[in-house]
């Protein structure tokens, strides 16, 4: 049990997670897993969805960094290293998630996420 590893502990540790649980072109969003988020569940710690967005030398939408199908990792580099410019933009939800279990908290970033893929689309 996660919580009580950390009973008593003053440890603060900051985790970013991927919670899809496999990578994209960054043109979609696939379905988060709620396994992934057992240990915020467990700690109740505030969960900050986020956003992260790569851009061209135009600010255009970049799939430069994309680690992708059959891609070796020496690919995924050359690939980046290829690009004449890439920014990317981290976008935090407007609220963090807390108290809620593995399955309602991996739902709220899901749509938290999928919401400013939306907005930045339009």
């Amino acid at each position: 049990d996660i919580r009580l590893s950390l009973v008593g502990s003053e440890m603060c540790i900051e985790t970013g997670i991927f919670p899809e649980g496999t990578s994209t072109a960054g043109d979609r969003v696939l379905a988060f897993r709620p396994n992934l988020f057992e240990s915020a569940a467990q700690t109740q710690v505030q969960t900050f969805p986020m956003t992260i967005r790569y851009l061209d030398q135009e600010n255009q939408y970049s799939d430069a960094t994309a680690f992708i199908g059959e891609m070796t990792l020496m690919d995924s580099i050359i690939k980046m290293l290829r690009a004449k410019s890439i920014t990317v933009e981290l976008i935090f939800a407007p609220s963090p998630a807390s108290d809620l279990d593995r399955k309602a908290l991996a739902q709220y970033c899901e749509e938290q996420v999928r919401s400013q893929i939306l907005s930045l689309r339009n």
